[in-house]
């Protein structure tokens, strides 16, 4: 499998200009990975390859720090990965809304004030299914979900469900509005203009909410400060819209093959798709070597 660089380069220093800041970093420097989920580090039958697990683990016996990024919440990551990886990561789940290091979690949004006018302007959609996530075990839900689809859409189960006439607005941390494969475009620009924060995903048919200047970009700015990591000796791993500004800001940024090609248009770097074991091969061949 062949590294396609959008640079035009396999050189492994690689020189480039982000936001007036010029980096040069050499690829043995690197200090931290940052992943996304799905359809980055997770296949699309989500779940992380042998290959590429082992990799991970090798950089964490390395020195370098792994660091997921995901818009899911934490009930959904502690399926995905074992214990044995989760133990050794840092997670910033719900878009950046909550973030936990070392068994530490710090919630990093807060959308208490802007709930009755979310869910006012979902009056106009059909049939949403929307989410209300607090720390990223227990939410509430509109949809009347059973043991099964709870389980398979939500990574859930009936003792994490919070009904939602009984919500508490101050640990709201997300609303997610799921279209049910619908462009909710209009919905989007509505709060949009009331202020909120959106991050929209799946062509605009799904939308993260979060609190102002709340994205992965602005909380992995938090969690390398508490690591004490320069972002230059940092390299970021997405597929979609919400990985942009956080691939954006780092070191270096690397695409997956079935990335939206406006990822591939800002990444450093292209490499196979998620049901490969690019991501192995990228840290055996570029980083560890």
């Amino acid at each position: 499998m062949q590294l396609t660089s959008t640079l035009a380069t396999q050189k492994t220093i690689m020189a480039f200009n982000k936001f007036d800041h010029e980096y040069t970093t050499d690829l043995k420097m690197i200090k931290a990975l940052v992943f996304d989920l799905d359809d980055t580090l997770l296949n699309r039958n989500k779940r992380i390859s042998p290959i590429n697990r082992n990799a991970l683990l090798s950089c964490i016996n390395s020195g370098i720090k792994i660091i997921i990024a995901t818009s899911r919440p934490k009930r959904a990551v502690l399926e995905f990965l074992d214990a044995e990886l989760l133990n050794q990561l840092c997670v910033i789940t719900l878009n950046g809304a909550v973030y936990e290091i070392n068994g530490k979690v710090t919630k990093v949004s807060s959308l208490e004030k802007y709930i009755e006018t979310i869910l006012f302007h979902s009056q106009s959609l059909q049939n949403p299914i929307i989410s209300l996530e607090y720390l990223g075990i227990d939410f509430s839900t509109n949809k009347n979900f059973d043991d099964d689809e709870l389980l398979k859409y939500q990574n859930a189960t009936r003792d994490m469900l919070v009904p939602m006439n009984k919500f508490d607005k101050k640990l709201i941390s997300k609303i997610a509005v799921d279209g049910c494969g619908v462009d909710i475009s209009e919905f989007i620009e509505q709060i949009q203009f009331e202020g909120i924060n959106t991050i929209s995903a799946v062509n605009n048919t799904f939308v993260n909410i979060v609190g102002a200047n709340v994205d992965k970009s602005h909380t992995l700015l938090e969690v390398l400060k508490v690591l004490n990591i320069e972002l230059e000796y940092v390299i970021s791993f997405g597929d979609d819209i919400p990985d942009i500004e956080m691939m954006k800001i780092t070191g270096q940024s690397i695409a997956m093959g079935n990335a939206t090609d406006k990822v591939k248009e800002i990444a450093t770097a292209i490499i196979g798709d998620c049901d490969s074991d690019a991501i192995s091969q990228f840290i055996n061949e570029k980083i560890l070597k």
